[in-house]
C-alpha cells in the first residue's frame, strides 16, 4: 500500500464457500482493465506489447467464486494508484544525480575540466557531430565530474592540444539543490526531516520535537494507513465488528 498506493490480495474460498485462504501477490506482475473487474497476472510482463504472449492467470473481481482478486487502490477515478512518492520522482532522480557526481569526482581525484584541440582544420559537420556524440557519451553527464570539452581548429602545427580549464564552484548551487530536493521528499512522504535523525536548522535537535513529529506522522500517515487495512480484513473476511491495529508508541523521557 505504501510503495504502490494499493495493493492485490488472492482470495481462495473453501466448498462452503468461506474464505480459506488470503494470499498478497506482486504488486508488479499484475493487470488490470479500466473497469477493475478482471485481473491479469503473469511472473513476466517484459513481452508486454502484446499479452498473447505472456503466460497469464486470469482472475474476476472479489466475489463469492473459489478464487479471486481483492483490490485496493488509493484513488477510485483511476485504473492504478499514485503512490505518495509519485511528485517526488523527479526530487529523487536529483538528489541521486547529485551524489553520483560528487562521487565520480572523488573517484577521479578532483581532475579539473579539460579542453581538447585538434588543430589539423575543421572538419565536416557530420564528421564533428560524430566526434562531438562519442566525447559525449563517454566523458559527459553526471557520471563525468567535469571531464573534457572539444574544440576545433585550423592550426598550422597541426597537432592535438589538451588544455585545463578552471570552472566555477558549483557547491553552493549542489547544496540548494539537494536541499530543495529533499525538502520535497520529505513533502512527498508527509515526513519531518527529525524523524529521520536530521536536526532542525534553528533549534537543533531535542526529544520534544521528535516526539511531536512521531505522534503528527502516526496520526496523519501510519494511522490512516492501518484503518485502511483493517477495513479490508473486515470486508474480505465479513467480519461486522470494528477492529483496529494496536499504535505503536514510544515513550520519550
Amino acid at each position: 500500500m505504501l510503495i504502490y498506493g494499493g495493493c492485490y490480495l488472492q482470495v481462495r474460498r473453501n466448498l462452503l464457500g468461506e474464505v480459506a485462504k488470503v494470499d498478497t501477490i506482486d504488486f508488479r506482475n499484475v493487470r488490470t482493465d479500466k473497469k477493475n473487474e478482471l485481473f491479469y497476472y503473469s511472473d513476466d510482463f517484459s513481452n508486454g506489447k502484446s499479452y498473447g504472449r505472456c503466460k497469464m492467470h486470469i482472475y474476476p473481481a472479489f466475489n463469492n467464486e473459489n478464487v479471486s482478486i481483492y483490490y485496493s487502490k488509493n484513488n477510485k477515478h483511476q485504473t492504478y494508484p499514485i503512490p505518495i512518492w509519485g511528485s517526488a520522482v523527479l526530487a529523487a532522480e536529483i538528489e541521486n544525480n547529485i551524489n553520483q557526481y560528487h562521487l565520480n569526482n572523488l573517484e577521479n581525484g578532483f581532475a579539473p575540466t579539460s579542453v581538447v584541440s585538434f588543430n589539423n582544420g575543421v572538419p565536416t559537420d557530420e564528421i564533428r557531430e560524430e566526434i562531438e556524440k562519442a566525447f559525449d557519451e563517454k566523458y559527459t553527464g553526471y557520471e563525468n565530474g567535469g571531464r573534457v570539452l572539444i574544440n576545433f581548429a585550423d592550426d598550422k602545427d597541426h597537432s592535438v592540444d589538451i588544455k585545463t580549464i578552471d570552472v566555477p564552484e558549483y557547491g553552493e548551487r549542489y547544496k540548494a539543490l539537494a536541499e530543495r530536493s529533499q525538502q520535497q521528499l520529505f513533502i512527498a512522504f508527509r515526513a519531518t526531516p527529525n524523524l529521520f535523525g536530521l536536526p532542525n536548522a534553528t533549534t537543533g535537535f531535542n526529544s520534544q520535537e521528535y516526539s511531536d513529529s512521531f505522534k503528527l506522522y502516526n496520526k496523519t500517515v501510519v494511522k490512516p494507513l492501518q484503518d485502511k487495512i483493517c477495513d479490508i480484513i473486515s470486508e474480505i473476511y465479513g467480519i461486522d465488528e470494528a477492529i483496529e491495529i494496536k499504535p505503536f508508541n514510544i515513550t520519550f523521557e
